[in-house]
């Protein structure tokens, strides 16, 4: 666990890499459009455990830059509750190793309803990586220790880069704002 804990920098700094680009973000690895973006009414971020954490963390986050209304769900309940789901939403699923079962399910339920999915997925390969319509890579590595570190981390920084990139595609923050969040990765 100690040596995970000291790989958190790396795991931050790999995954941030990984889509900031000229002092940019850059989701095309990601597969989303502005044009995306710029159409979503709800997001949903649905998991379980830690990554349920990184969720609600970033459920204000969201709120906030965005201005969009974000839903946390654990994935044990969104993959049975019969709640009204809005078509023009984003399915986030958060999960380490990609094979967390209820929330595997829980990304099916969405697909059975035509909403978009996205992936925040450490594992390439995962099942739920391959069944998501987008998928964003942290590059934590392995994670061996049962206590969650650097994947942890790693989630919850992916999920302030997309709070970053959809405010600034929705016009919900300046453009020396943006620079101002990209100059602070380092």
């Amino acid at each position: 666990m100690m040596k995970e804990i000291h790989e958190q920098p790396k795991a931050v700094q790999d995954t941030l890499n990984s889509v900031i680009k000229d002092g940019a973000i850059d989701l095309s690895g990601v597969e989303i459009t502005e044009e995306e973006i710029k159409n979503f009414e709800q997001i949903y971020i649905v998991a379980c455990g830690s990554a349920w954490h990184v969720g609600m963390a970033a459920q204000y986050v969201l709120e906030d830059m965005v201005d969009v209304p974000v839903r946390v769900e654990l994935a044990s309940e969104f993959r049975y509750r019969k709640m009204p789901l809005d078509q023009k939403a984003l399915v986030i699923v958060v999960s380490q190793s990609g094979e967390t079962a209820d929330t595997l399910a829980a990304l099916r339920r969405a697909k059975e309803k035509d909403i978009t999915t996205m992936a925040i997925v450490n594992v390439v390969g995962s099942s739920i990586a391959r069944e998501a319509d987008k998928v964003f890579y942290t590059l934590a590595g392995p994670e061996i220790s049962v206590a969650t570190t650097k994947a942890y981390s790693a989630q919850l920084v992916a999920m302030y880069c997309l709070a970053v990139q959809f405010a600034k595609v929705r016009e919900k923050i300046t453009e020396e704002q943006y620079s101002y969040y990209i100059s602070e990765r380092r």
